[in-house]
């Protein structure tokens, strides 16, 4: 496995009454896995535990092998990549200035970027599809295409495994479908592993290798999408009834009601 959760536990201490509770799973290298559950269910709270960002109460990540806090900061930054749902104010920089961000695990402070580091970040923007907006400044893209500057700074890294953190929210249909595919094309094409937080759960059974449910800080269930929402799982965690409708392709999505 590239990466396992064993037994973790988290708490916030005494700001909240929340917190997550023996939670154990893995994630299989080229794959995707999709975190799911109800608002405040303890999803974002995993997902930083997964990639380092919170230390736990108990238990250990554990990714190719090793403790993921023993992993140095830099390190660790050359294997796994992380895309948050907010990000700092960067309107006034370019296109190219800001993925070029994601080469600094590679260098020295007195090394700003090596012609290597310069093609790599040409060819994760033209990777994403803004080639023609590499000049531009973040303050003059769209909503879907600011999205994309943060996916290729997240894969100038180079990582083995990339950390989305509900990538689709602000994202009108269109640019939530052109982004799941780029997605699914890096995994495909590349062997990308990637752990994503959807609330979409049509959207985890078209994209998702594997999902892990949560609700109230405990692992509901994990596996395979189709198995995991099943209706009964659905009705209990959601509290809304659904039917399965299927598809003249062949796979089926959710009707919620």
């Amino acid at each position: 496995m590239l990466l396992t959760a064993k037994d973790i536990s988290y708490s916030y201490g005494r700001q909240s009454d929340f917190h997550l509770s023996h939670i154990s799973l893995d994630i299989e290298a080229g794959s995707v896995t999709g975190l799911i559950g109800p608002n405040g269910s303890g999803k974002t709270t995993l997902f930083d535990c997964l990639n380092g960002r919170k230390s736990l109460a108990s238990g250990q990540v554990v990714f190719e092998g090793q403790d993921l806090h023993a992993i140095p900061l830099k390190e660790r930054a050359k294997k796994i990549a992380v895309v948050q749902q907010s990000h700092r104010n960067q309107l006034l920089l370019s296109v190219f200035d800001i993925v070029s961000l994601g080469r600094s695990p590679y260098q020295t402070w007195l090394d700003h970027g090596s012609k290597e580091d310069q093609e790599i970040v040409k060819q994760v923007i033209d990777m994403v599809g803004l080639s023609d907006y590499r000049d531009k400044q973040l303050q003059e893209l769209s909503g879907g295409q600011r999205q994309l500057v943060w996916l290729a700074l997240a894969l100038a890294q180079e990582p083995d495994l990339l950390f989305l953190d509900e990538p689709t929210t602000y994202l009108d249909i269109r640019n939530q479908i052109h982004f799941l595919n780029l997605i699914h094309r890096l995994n495909e094409e590349k062997g990308l592993t990637v752990v994503m937080i959807l609330h979409d759960l049509n959207q985890v059974l078209r994209y998702c290798d594997y999902a892990y449910l949560l609700s109230e800080g405990q692992l509901i269930a994990g596996g395979k999408p189709a198995d995991v929402l099943s209706e009964s799982i659905i009705e209990e965690t959601y509290q809304v009834h659904s039917d399965r409708l299927h598809h003249p392709k062949g796979h089926f999505v959710l009707d919620f009601y």
